[in-house]
């Protein structure tokens, strides 16, 4: 390897650990990591029993809440990467909409239980 090849490895895994600290940060936390790609996590899980159990309390009402922390919450991965030549690049993977439409579909039926009690 030439001093050339060293000089723009250096640089490079130098532009990958800057793109990870600034990542981390923002918030997130280090999954894995190689001198040139990184897997990172931020956001936290949703407690999705929990929901369930405080919208069985709240008859219902606390879905909506429940619902918009499904759709909008949770925990996201993605890859900060350093390609060979450019700049370092954030891949995020967005929710899918199979995963909202269910997300929804369950939260309109929460919000049916909800109303059939306070019906009765």
């Amino acid at each position: 390897m030439s001093t050339e090849d060293e000089e723009r490895d250096r640089k490079r895994k130098e532009q990958q650990a800057q793109a990870v600290a600034n990542e981390v940060l923002k918030g997130s936390v280090v999954q894995s990591s190689s001198d040139y790609q990184a897997v990172l996590v931020s956001g936290s899980k949703v407690n999705h029993l929990l929901h369930f159990a405080i919208t069985m309390v709240s008859c219902g009402f606390w879905a909506c809440v429940w619902l918009f922390l499904a759709l909008t919450g949770g925990e996201e991965v993605y890859i900060v990467n350093t390609p060979e030549h450019g700049t370092s690049l954030v891949q995020r993977r967005p929710k899918g909409p199979a995963t909202k439409a269910i997300l929804f579909a369950v939260g309109v039926f929460a919000f049916w239980i909800a109303m059939v009690y306070l019906r009765t």
